[in-house]
Parts: C-alpha cells; structure tokens; sequence
C-alpha cells in the first residue's frame, strides 16, 4: 500500500492533487487500522463501480419520463379532459409524481440486479464481507464490499429522485418539454460544476442549495470543501424536496388551461 500511496502522489498531476491526497487519507487508514488489501475484483466493486459510471445515464432517463408524463398530457390535449375529473388537481397530478417515483425506484433496482449479477458472472460472489473502507464527508468509515455497493446503490437512488423531482417541477412551470429537458439537463451536466465555482469564490451560503447537494455520492471518497456535513446534505434534500413538491402543487392549483 505504501507504493500505492507513492503511485497516487505521482499521479496527482493527472487526477488532482486533492484527490491523490484523499486516496492517500484511505490507504493510510487502512495501514494504521491493520485492513489487509484484498487480491481479487469482487462483484460488489463491479457493482460500485458501474453505479459511478452509470449513475448519470440513469438520471437522464429519470428527467425523460419525468417530462413526459407531465408535457404528454399537454401535447395530447387531454390535460383539460384529466382535470375535469372528480378528483381535486393535487390528486392527480401527485399520482403522476408518484408514478415517476416508482419508475426510478424500478430503473435503480433493475440496474443494480444486473449490475450483481454480470460481476457474479465476470468476477466472483465472494467477498461480501470482506473489510474495506470509504471517505464520507471528513470521516473514515469501515463497512462491507457488499455495504459500499450498497451506499453507492442508495447514492444513486436519491440523485435520481432529485433530478426526477426537479424535472417534473419544470415541466408543470414551463408547460413545454424542450425548455424542461434543457434546463433539467443543464441542472444535471453543470449544476455540480457551478457550485464548485461559486464555492471556490468564497461563497459559502451555496452549500445549502440543492446544486451542491444534487449527488450524494460525490462527498464518497472524494475531496470535501469546509462546512459540507452529513446533516446539511440531508437537510437541504429534503427542504428542497418539500419546496419543489409543494411548488408542483401550488402551480397546477393556479394553471389555466
């Protein structure tokens, strides 16, 4: 582990010098805490691995279906025929909501049942219990081959209920599916990005918009900035995520259609 640790360093100029510096915080921590390094890919870090990989494709899929079932109803015309409906507005379309939510949960089970079982096909199904050791936010945390693959499975699941969330409250505002898709794409490829710039300029406060906490899975052995805590993430998610669905409420009570 120790030229591992001299490999990181060397290697920084490629993938930064923060997250060399991260690797290194790892492999240092399973020195001291005696954590032996394990000789063979597992599936469980195939199934890790593949949710970092896939995680924004998922998400893609979840802002399409959120656009559709919203803009369908429009470029139907039946929008109008729906909510004549004996149901109050707020019924119907937090069934839709509903809908979505169950489609992304699907898409992420799905996933994750393939992603086990190719890696069971390609590498071995030992290993679940094999010790292993993540950065979460500031702090080392053991768990699990099998609890990584879980936390990054979990990770995924919650962007993918954000973004969805997000695109379904541009679609009830906007009424149309290409402003919705550019700006919940634009949302998904550089939200992350421009609360790192603001937060690089010493704007704190960005720490508590849903940009900064929009991937979960990004504060995972990765670098952290200052201030960012577990409790703020899940603070401002589910803030946010009241906001949007009371928002998604508020707007189809007032829409005119």
């Amino acid at each position: 582990m120790r030229i591992q640790m001299d490999l990181n360093i060397y290697m920084s100029d490629i993938y930064g010098k923060e997250q060399a510096e991260v690797k290194n915080e790892i492999l240092q921590y399973k020195i001291d805490h005696n954590l032996q390094p394990y000789k063979e890919n597992t599936t469980y870090d195939f199934v890790a691995y593949m949710f970092q990989i896939l995680g924004f494709l998922l998400s893609v899929f979840a802002i399409v279906i959120a656009v559709e079932i919203v803009i369908s109803e429009y470029s139907n015309k039946t929008v109008k025929l729906i909510f004549c409906k004996p149901y109050r507005r707020e019924e119907i379309i937090m069934s839709k909501y509903m809908a979505v939510l169950l489609y992304v949960i699907w898409l992420v089970i799905v996933s994750f049942i393939i992603s086990l079982i190719t890696g069971g096909i390609l590498f071995t199904w030992h290993g679940s219990n094999v010790k292993t050791v993540i950065r979460f936010f500031h702090s080392m945390c053991q768990c699990s081959l099998l609890g990584k693959a879980m936390i990054y499975f979990a990770f995924s699941l919650v962007n993918m209920v954000i973004i969805g969330t997000i695109a379904f409250f541009l679609s009830v505002l906007f009424k149309s599916q290409v402003s919705a898709l550019i700006v919940s794409l634009g949302i998904l490829l550089f939200g992350n990005t421009v609360a790192e710039k603001i937060d690089s300029a010493d704007f704190k406060a960005i720490k508590y918009s849903i940009l900064a906490n929009l991937n979960p899975g990004k504060f995972v052995d990765s670098p952290v900035h200052q201030g960012y805590t577990p409790f703020i993430m899940a603070a401002v998610i589910m803030i946010h995520m009241v906001l949007l669905v009371g928002g998604i409420i508020f707007l189809i009570k007032k829409s005119d259609f």
